[in-house]
């Protein structure tokens, strides 16, 4: 992230995109940079944005049963894999990264 006024954040992300934000005020520019290194160099999954965003969705009602259903619940992954007819030979479910701590990369790195 570059600052390049007081109000004005030049974000460069790791795929070679720009975007830039201009602030209200020098105050909100501190603020959204403050916010997006927070974000950018967390250390903990259980904190990032996707686990606290809640979507603006109306209440549960017929029309849209999943609009206030926990987002781990939305989806039966068994279920899933039982109606497409997945092969169980050839795949299985794991809760071997639950906790988020196997890397791939980290696991490669290591060969």
């Amino acid at each position: 992230m570059q600052r390049v006024n007081e109000r004005e954040l030049l974000v460069l992300s790791k795929v070679f995109g720009v975007t830039q934000i201009i602030a209200a005020t020098r105050q909100d520019a501190s603020a959204i940079t403050e916010t997006l290194t927070l974000l950018a160099t967390n250390d903990d999954p259980r904190d990032l944005y996707a686990f606290h965003y809640r979507s603006p969705l109306p209440p549960a009602d017929q029309n849209n049963p999943f609009a206030e259903a926990e987002g781990w619940d939305m989806y039966d992954l068994r279920s899933q894999m039982t109606r497409m007819k997945v092969p169980a030979t050839e795949w299985r479910i794991t809760d071997i990264n639950a906790d988020f701590s196997v890397c791939f990369l980290c696991i490669l790195a290591r060969y």
